[in-house]
């Protein structure tokens, strides 16, 4: 009697801690109401009496011990699921059919089973039951006893409330870890890891939006595209963490000084790109100045960054683009002119020379 294994693949350790503590008090609990509903003739056999204390006590130490170094944890968890099956039925005939620890016991076993694989590991599970039913009979023989005794009833009371509640619990706790995944793959999925501003794939859906929103209205708009200037000899001067390190403060920059409403994202290895909505070109312009700014202060902290700079291209979009890949054109061109110029300057699409 466990928890089911998780669906996605795992690290064996993860999944066997997972499994271990409702094992652990499934097993002693179903093991207690077993022990109260085998006759006494049935407990004369001392075989039985070692059995069950092994089973209930000892197996699932061995099943953790299983899960956690197998290759495949979730096939050794399944495992271990047909190995409760087949005792759970064995049990039932030990205890010559008595109905309430029978039905616990069988109800509990399908219920994981069909939790872990679906109907069909379900049938493998029952399967299981019937041959260690099938087992339990051919040694101990068939007397069928449903009544169950006041002491019995007692014996599975804490079954009936504890293993509830540990698994409620083990479940919650497995739910809000699953919750935190999808909120950090949501993340992962708009943003880059490394500058901690949005990616390319968010961009890109963005701008296409904030155009077609352009050519509805005419409302002013700007692009601002960057790049770190001489960034490969960053890298092959002091190695990639170092040019890591400058990508890191280039999207710290960017968060803190672009508008709660404008798209700050790195496109590229080098390449960073500002949407500003309701903003013209001149307002445009003074956010690189104050980013240019930051950035020249964020560099001295290392000393071999000194004169490390970025480069701007600023560019609004005509009403006569077709595609918003036009408006990322005219801002790239915007860019090499102003690196051709000279590096750390700014060039707004539309003017003559570069600004400095």
């Amino acid at each position: 009697m466990t928890l089911s294994a998780n669906p996605k693949p795992q690290s064996g350790s993860r999944l066997s801690r997972r499994v271990y503590l409702p094992r652990v008090i499934g097993l002693a609990l179903g093991g207690l109401c077993v022990g109260a509903a085998i006759p006494a003739e049935v407990h004369s056999t001392h075989w039985i009496f070692l059995l069950l204390l092994t089973h209930a006590l000892l197996w699932p130490h061995l099943a953790y011990l299983r899960c956690s170094r197998s290759t495949d944890p979730r096939d050794a968890e399944k495992t271990n699921l047909l190995i409760d099956s087949l005792m759970g039925g064995f049990w039932v005939v030990a205890m010559q059919g008595n109905l309430l620890p029978s039905v616990l016991i069988v109800s509990m076993l399908s219920m994981n089973n069909a939790a872990t694989g679906g109907v069909r590991f379900l049938s493998r599970g029952l399967l299981a039951q019937v041959i260690g039913a099938l087992l339990a009979w051919a040694i101990l023989g068939w007397h069928f006893r449903p009544e169950s005794s006041f002491l019995v009833q007692m014996a599975c009371v804490p079954f009936l409330v504890v293993y509830p509640l540990v698994i409620g619990m083990v479940t919650l706790r497995l739910a809000h870890q699953l919750n935190m995944q999808r909120t950090e793959l949501h993340w992962l999925s708009e943003n880059d890891a490394l500058s901690g501003i949005y990616n390319r794939r968010f961009f890109e859906q963005r701008i296409a939006q904030e155009f077609e929103n352009f050519k509805r209205h005419h409302s002013p708009i700007s692009l601002i595209v960057a790049d770190i200037d001489r960034f490969k000899n960053i890298n092959d001067s002091f190695g990639h963490p170092v040019g890591d390190s400058v990508i890191r403060m280039v999207g710290q920059v960017f968060r803190q000084q672009v508008r709660l409403g404008d798209v700050a994202a790195r496109i590229g290895g080098d390449e960073f790109v500002v949407l500003m909505p309701f903003t013209g070109t001149s307002e445009a312009l003074e956010l690189v100045k104050r980013l240019q700014s930051d950035f020249s202060q964020a560099l001295a902290v290392d000393h071999r960054l000194l004169g490390t700079s970025l480069s701007f291209g600023i560019a609004a979009p005509q009403t006569d683009m077709k595609s918003h890949e036009k408006w990322m054109e005219l801002a790239d061109k915007a860019l090499y002119r102003a690196k051709a110029g000279k590096l750390g300057s700014v060039e707004v699409a539309g003017t003559e020379s570069p600004q400095a």
